[in-house]
């Protein structure tokens, strides 16, 4: 009986102290469980803290990007407009640039038609010129050859000047000696058709069908003013019209005997 107590008791202290040991160890657990508890929840405090901070800063990030957004909406919308506004501009000033341009080539085809017009005008009128100076210069060469021709009619007739002209004074003194009445001063009145500057003598259109004397003294006169006189010096007798004449004197020397003035007594 006693060794079953005594077993008993051995068996409950030995159960007294496996439990002691197990509460001690279950204590320490549960101490240990409490204090990662406490740890965890003071790191979750802080996380949600952090998390909550994270949050409204996110918020408040996202807040600013809305207004960003809004801004940026506008000042796009703002900028459409001007974009709006300078491409119409821009289209405006195109077409204005476009309409001065096409002004512009008109003109300068019109005036390009004109240059063209002018210059077959010009062409027509240099064609006409080119013909009258052909013709004038044909006329010019008949004049040099009728000039020529009286050339040397005048050299022939310049051989025969002195004789004539001492016939005549012959004729003169024989009619001054014998008192024979003089022909009362004839009237003349004609032109000189040409001026030979090289040889200096003139031909007028004089001849012997006027009855013009050897020596006949004449006025040359031009628009009612006298330029100077000439004497005749030899009678074209071929010519019948036609005289040799020499420039005697002149009112100015600048001022010459020219073609077409007329001449008389």
């Amino acid at each position: 009986m006693n060794k079953i107590l005594l077993i008993v008791l051995s068996v409950v202290a030995i159960a007294a102290v496996g439990l002691g040991v197990l509460w001690f160890v279950t204590n320490q657990e549960k101490n240990r469980l409490n204090a990662e508890l406490s740890s965890t929840k003071t790191e979750y405090a802080a996380y949600k803290e952090k998390t909550t901070k994270d949050i409204k800063a996110l918020e408040d990030a996202k807040a600013e990007l809305e207004d960003i957004k809004s801004t940026l909406s506008k000042k796009v919308k703002e900028l459409e407009v001007k974009i709006s506004d300078v491409e119409s501009k821009a289209r405006a000033a195109v077409a204005a640039e476009l309409d001065k341009l096409n002004d512009s080539l008109n003109a300068a085809e019109n005036k390009a038609k004109q240059a063209e017009q002018a210059l077959d005008a010009a062409k027509k009128e240099a064609d006409a010129q080119k013909k009258l100076v052909a013709e004038r210069d044909k006329a010019i060469a008949a004049k040099d050859k009728e000039i020529a021709g009286l050339n040397a009619t005048v050299q022939e007739w310049q051989a025969k000047e002195k004789a004539a002209a001492d016939l005549a004074e012959r004729y003169k003194n024989r009619l001054l000696e014998n008192k024979i009445a003089l022909e009362p001063d004839k009237q003349f009145f004609g032109h000189v058709l040409v001026v030979n500057k090289e040889q200096e003598f003139l031909i007028l259109d004089l001849g012997t069908n006027d009855l013009l004397p050897v020596g006949t003294k004449l006025k040359v006169i031009r628009d009612n003013h006298l330029i100077g006189t000439v004497e005749v010096k030899k009678l074209l007798p071929e010519q019948g019209k036609l005289s040799v004449a020499v420039v005697e004197s002149l009112i100015d020397p600048a001022n010459p005997v020219r073609e077409n003035d007329q001449v008389k007594n």
